[in-house]
């Protein structure tokens, strides 16, 4: 793949969706965690994966596409052993929670069972795995919740 660098320009869509399919697979990861690590607008990788009313996205900005590439299935598949702090993922959880999300979904969506999870969502785990907290910060993106850094200066 042959990406051509520059504001403005476009590439064909079809090598990157194949990409972000490759990554989701080999690392077991969905979309919004490949969109987010790569840097990359999440609706933009929507859009590349799954088109627009029903059409394939022909084209794809250029910059958008080298961030993918600069994304490896080696890196993604990491997120699950590196260990990170857990307070913002706390945040994130009990976001979750307060709009109105049960315990058994939110722990669904960060791959742990319930009591792992309201550990997490109570401040008794000092740390979670960097894939939980990108799983988090993708639910919270999904359902329009606001995570820790929206809340702080929405006051």
């Amino acid at each position: 793949m042959t990406v051509v660098s520059g504001a403005g320009t476009w590439v064909s869509a079809a090598p990157f969706r194949r990409y972000v399919v490759h990554l989701m697979e080999a690392a077991d990861v969905p979309w919004r965690v490949v969109a987010q690590r790569a840097g990359v607008p999440a609706p933009a990788v929507r859009t590349l994966l799954f088109g627009r009313r029903g059409r394939p996205r022909p084209t794809f900005p250029s910059q958008f596409a080298q961030s993918l590439l600069a994304l490896s299935p080696a890196e993604l598949r990491g997120l699950r052993r590196h260990r990170v702090s857990s307070q913002p993922t706390q945040r994130r959880v009990q976001a979750l929670l307060e709009s109105g999300q049960t315990l058994g979904q939110v722990a669904r969506w960060l791959g742990l069972d319930e009591p792992s999870c309201r550990q997490l969502a109570t401040g008794q785990s000092p740390v979670c795995s960097a894939l939980v907290e990108a799983l988090a910060r993708a639910a919270c993106e999904a359902h329009r919740v606001a995570g820790p850094s929206a809340r702080r200066w929405a006051a």
